[in-house]
């Protein structure tokens, strides 16, 4: 039970929410076209590749509690910032609301980076579950986190609007 726990914990909503709705928020929200709204997933890529190569230094230093908590909070608040700020700027300042939408994505992905493998090595030390066994099974949990976050979003957008579904 508590490597299912981590597991949900560790998923990775976000990763899908931002592949699959990122690209539809700028275009539909803030009317960017064709090899402009792709930008955000990709910012939101690249840094999560740098973040998961730092990853290693930032548990070492801060610990796997206080990187998920600061990496989630620093994320989260700075990826609803930025769409909050950037959709009431698109229209009057589009290239500003680029920068800030691509600039929270970015923060979004450098603090969200480290969290699953801070998952798989608080799997790995669970007491009584094989290592391996552990972090198969927070890796599939994660893996379906990928699949369900963005028709979550879905879910909620149709009810509210995407961007609020983003923020969330």
């Amino acid at each position: 039970f508590p490597v299912t726990i981590i597991g949900i914990m560790g998923s990775m909503i976000a990763e899908g929410a931002a592949s699959d709705w990122g690209g539809i928020l700028l275009r539909d929200e803030m009317g960017f076209g064709k090899g402009i709204y792709p930008s955000a997933f990709a910012s939101f890529s690249i840094a999560m590749i740098i973040s998961r190569f730092l990853g290693d230094k930032t548990l070492e230093k801060f610990g796997p509690a206080l990187t998920v908590k600061l990496g989630g909070y620093i994320g989260g608040i700075s990826w609803a910032l930025s769409i909050w700020i950037a959709l009431a700027c698109a229209e009057s300042y589009p290239l500003l609301a680029l920068i800030v939408i691509n600039a929270g994505f970015f923060i979004a992905g450098f603090g969200i980076g480290p969290m699953f493998p801070a998952y798989m090595l608080a799997a790995s030390a669970t007491p009584g579950v094989s290592p391996a066994v552990a972090m198969a099974r927070v890796g599939v949990i994660g893996m379906a986190g990928y699949f369900f976050g963005p028709t979550l979003i879905g879910v909620i957008a149709e009810g509210t609007s995407l961007p609020l579904a983003m923020m969330f």
